[in-house]
This record gives C-alpha cells, structure tokens and sequence, in this order.
C-alpha cells in the first residue's frame, strides 16, 4: 500500500489549523500541536470542518487530550492511525 499523507509540524494557531484541513480536504494529514497552543481559539465549526475531511487527520502531541480528535504522541503513531483507517475504507 502506497500510503500518502502531509506532515505539518509545529502548529500554534487552531485558524491556520483549520484553513489546512479545509484546503487539503482529499489529504490524509497528521498535525503536530505545539504544547502551547490555546485550545479555546478552536471555533465552533472546527468539529464540523473535520467531519467534512474525506480522509484521515490525526494530531500529535505527548500531553493534550481532546476528545472529538485523533491525539497520538508520536509521528510514527500517526502514520498507523492512519493505515489503518486507509485499510478500513479500502474494506467499506
């Protein structure tokens, strides 16, 4: 399996988070958070932006929990996440 995905690390801003996942809407994409970021700029579509994203985004980072996304620590935990869900939409 040719697994493709985008890697963008190091994000700050939940705006600029949500321009990428609507402008990479067909893209698997796995999102580094920094530990800072200010989880209360999320606006109140964010959860419906990703319920739109046709394919896979998982975020990374050791220490947020979010319940409505897909948090692992570590890059090579996002690229599983996302195998897998290639997999299961391969299967559907």
């Amino acid at each position: 399996m040719n697994l493709k995905y985008k890697f963008h690390p190091h994000l700050t801003d939940w705006n600029n988070i949500e321009s990428l996942i609507r402008e990479n809407i067909d893209e698997n994409l796995i999102i580094e958070l920094n530990e800072d970021i200010n989880l209360s700029s999320r606006s109140k579509n964010f959860k419906k932006t990703l319920q739109t994203h046709t394919k896979s985004v998982v975020f990374i980072s050791k220490s947020l929990k979010i319940e409505e996304l897909v948090i692992v620590p570590t890059k090579q935990e996002a690229i599983d996440v996302i195998q897998i869900e290639e997999i299961e939409r391969l299967l559907d």
